[in-house]
């Protein structure tokens, strides 16, 4: 067995036993095994074919509630959150029965869903309750983050200019895996900018360089534009005494864009301008025209992967042009809608 196969599994172990005096612990594992999950690695073959991410997350659930009542107090505050999210899945759940495509499928959707309703906004949520378990948690988040983007510098396999195998089981490849590495920079930059422990900011000084040439590689225009508009919005929520360091980390992050990418990056970015001319745009325009008459024949919606499912009805041509594939909007908002 190879040295990284048997510290991983050494890592992945200890953040077992640990969880047990500590869920947050448990949280660590569950970060370790999707920056690194076996099956992804060259190394995987090596360790059992096991659901490694399933066991950790049981751990994580079951020393929470074994352990719930030594966690420090959290801070008392309406749950309008945690509202919001059980109503949203009882919706998912009626319109997977009731109105959906195909309810199968949707009801597969909904459990993913659901899943991750259970692991991030209630579990982790739960068991980082200091300040030292948060950084311990963003740094382990920003670190796994590190890994992706040195494997991606190393040995980076790119497909018409975008990046490949980088990634998790739901995050793999170019769009997703950018979608996912967006939520690291802002940990980042408040590390950097807030946080005096010294070995926090060298894990956030150390991530953000690897984040940024890793969304250059994935050359996604969807993250180009989350990241602007992230950058924009982040003036205008930080505190006052912070916005002058923040403006400085966003303009410094610009440079660092613009120092680390490649033609390929400013060649796809800049077709965001001229759409016009461009025949993937043109379509995406067409599917959410499509979108919005789907949306006028099913107003209560049509359930998970409902647009696909009826995508050779609702845009026929933009399908016949991909062989028949079945199209996706490519559209959050008509997601949501």
């Amino acid at each position: 067995m190879s040295i990284t196969a048997l510290a991983w599994l050494a890592l992945y172990s200890v953040a077992i036993l640990l969880s047990f005096s500590n869920p947050l612990f448990g949280s660590l594992g569950y970060l370790l095994e999707y920056y690194m999950r076996p099956e992804l690695q060259w190394w995987g073959d090596q360790l059992p074919a096991f659901r490694w991410n399933l066991l950790v997350s049981l751990v994580l659930g079951g020393t929470f509630l074994l352990r719930r009542s030594s966690l420090r107090a959290m801070v008392d505050v309406p749950a309008y959150a945690v509202k919001c999210l059980v109503a949203l899945g009882i919706v998912m759940l009626l319109v997977s029965l009731v109105f959906a495509a195909e309810t199968s499928r949707s009801l597969q959707n909904a459990l993913q869903w659901y899943k991750m309703a259970l692991i991030f906004p209630l579990l982790i949520v739960a068991v980082v309750r200091t300040r030292q378990a948060f950084c311990a948690f963003v740094t382990v988040h920003m670190l796994g983050a590190l890994w992706w983007g040195w494997n991606a510098y190393i040995d980076p396999k790119r497909s018409q200019g975008r990046l490949l195998d980088i990634g998790s089981g739901d995050s793999l490849n170019d769009n997703a895996a950018a979608a996912h590495l967006l939520t690291v920079l802002p940990f980042a930059l408040i590390c950097l900018l807030t946080v005096r422990d010294r070995r926090v900011r060298l894990g956030a000084l150390l991530a953000t360089p690897a984040v940024v040439n890793t969304l250059i590689l994935c050359n996604s225009r969807g993250a180009t534009l989350g990241l602007l508009a992230a950058g924009g919005a982040s003036i205008f929520l930080v505190r006052k005494g912070f916005r002058l360091r923040l403006a400085g980390a966003v303009i410094a992050a610009g440079l660092l864009i613009l120092f680390l990418a490649d033609p390929q990056f400013l060649t796809r970015q800049r077709v965001s301008s001229e759409y016009g001319q461009d025949g993937s745009a043109q379509e995406r325009l067409e599917t959410w025209k499509g979108a919005i008459r789907l949306i006028e024949d099913h107003p209560f919606g049509a359930g998970g992967d409902g647009f696909i499912l009826l995508s050779p009805k609702y845009i026929p041509l933009v399908v016949e042009a991909h062989e028949g594939e079945l199209r996706a909007p490519h559209n959050t908002f008509v997601l949501v809608l």
